[in-house]
């Protein structure tokens, strides 16, 4: 049984601001598709119900990402996270391009990368026994004219603190900078996070658009609690993908 997303949202207005609510009123009315209604709300509580409302096409690209990252968050195969994203799609009338599923594991993603490798969009770059990063890709931010983009990765935190990520450098083209962010993650959950650069933060690495990209490095450093101590990671050689 499809599940009819635009027809509660438009007969419960404002519906998603409460997502018990929602959680609720989906359990009603669809009983026998339990697997189908977490999906869709697992997808709404990762924020990318938000992403998908916020385009106007959800091309392959997206959906690939997407689907990373309910698996990585919730162990949901792509076969079955497919079906939400498109529910959401239809939701928002927002059009979509097709993804075959193999009924198989998105090949990128867990991929096992030695240090000197390049870490492609869905591998780990980093781990130990505190965080685990995987790389997502390259968020370009304005449909037409960009005005930044934001590195995303999605971040396992293994301890029982709050962790503060902050770039330490970032080598675009052999050029280091230091775009002087932060992010955040809470203990024990996975979060996906962001490192926003504006065009005046990447402008003397010779970036006037996504071509001009030939390499990208990261390296971080992350505190626990706000303790004085820096943890620093390997620096992370990271594939140009942008999503």
């Amino acid at each position: 049984m499809k599940i009819e997303l635009r027809k509660i949202i438009e007969r419960y207005p404002g519906i998603l601001e409460n997502k018990n609510q929602f959680r609720n009123i989906l359990k009603d009315l669809y009983p026998e598709t339990m697997r189908e209604v977490n999906i869709i709300i697992n997808a709404l509580d990762a924020g990318i119900a938000s992403q998908i409302s916020s385009t106007d096409i959800m091309r392959e690209q997206d959906i690939r990402r997407h689907l990373i990252i309910l698996e990585k968050l919730y162990g949901i195969a792509p076969q079955y996270g497919i079906e939400a994203l498109y529910s959401w799609a239809d939701a928002f009338d927002i059009k979509y391009e097709m993804f075959e599923i193999n009924n198989e594991k998105l090949p990128v993603v867990s991929r096992n990368i030695r240090d000197s490798e390049i870490h492609v969009a869905g591998s780990v770059a980093y781990r130990n026994k505190q965080i685990e990063l995987t790389y997502l890709g390259i968020e370009l931010l304005g449909e037409n004219d960009i005005y930044g983009m934001s590195f995303k990765f999605l971040i396992q935190n293994n301890t029982n603190n709050n962790i503060t990520l902050y770039d330490e450098v970032i080598v675009i083209n052999e050029i280091g900078i230091s775009i002087n962010t932060f992010a955040e993650s809470p203990p024990g959950l996975k979060k996906v996070i962001g490192f926003y650069a504006s065009k005046d933060d990447y402008k003397y690495c010779g970036i006037n658009s996504n071509n001009d990209f030939r390499s990208l490095v990261f390296k971080l450093y992350y505190t626990l609690d706000d303790e004085c101590d820096r943890h620093y990671t390997d620096a992370m050689n990271l594939e140009i993908t942008f999503i």
